[in-house]
């Protein structure tokens, strides 16, 4: 089953990428980069982009974490660029007012379901099921497409991103 045109046009994806920087730079702190399985010492950087992968929000964060209240300023200037139909973004984003913001707001939050941030998990693998009507093979087909926000920071990286 394939995703309405609707759903496929405008979609707006959130993640956190990794600026190594510097030692002398006192702002900046240590960090685990998951992917590489090692350390650097830098920010983080919560970039959002449109469907066309083109970058319409960022915030630079002095860890490779988000918290709610960056994770909502991002998305309100991401949303004064765009409005999407959803967002894609990973387990970290499952934040219960950040979530029900982009509902009110019209924007399908498409995040994994973290149980940690329950004391009694649900049987779902998305928050957003548990409050509308969607298919999880919907949700499963949406989410594959979020790799293109992998792409996007790699471009950017390959600008200059993070560079000393």
């Amino acid at each position: 089953m394939s995703l309405p045109s609707r759903y496929r046009s405008a979609s707006s994806i959130e993640l956190m990428a990794d600026i190594p920087v510097d030692q002398q730079d006192d702002e900046a702190e240590w960090n685990y980069d998951h992917a590489e399985d090692d350390f650097y010492y830098g920010y983080g950087c919560c970039l959002v982009t449109a469907a066309d992968n083109i970058p319409v929000a960022a915030t630079f964060t002095p860890t490779k974490k988000v918290d709610q209240e960056t994770a909502m300023r991002v998305t309100s200037d991401a949303l004064a660029v765009k409005k999407p139909i959803w967002t894609l973004d990973d387990a970290e984003f499952d934040m219960l007012d950040w979530h029900d913001r982009l509902l009110e707001q019209g924007v399908v939050p498409v995040v994994p379901y973290n149980q940690r941030n329950a004391a009694d998990p649900l049987d779902i693998e998305y928050r957003v099921e548990d409050t509308i009507a969607v298919t999880e093979e919907r949700l499963d087909e949406a989410y594959r497409k979020r790799s293109r926000i992998e792409t996007a920071i790699g471009v950017c990286k390959d600008l200059g991103l993070g560079a000393p």
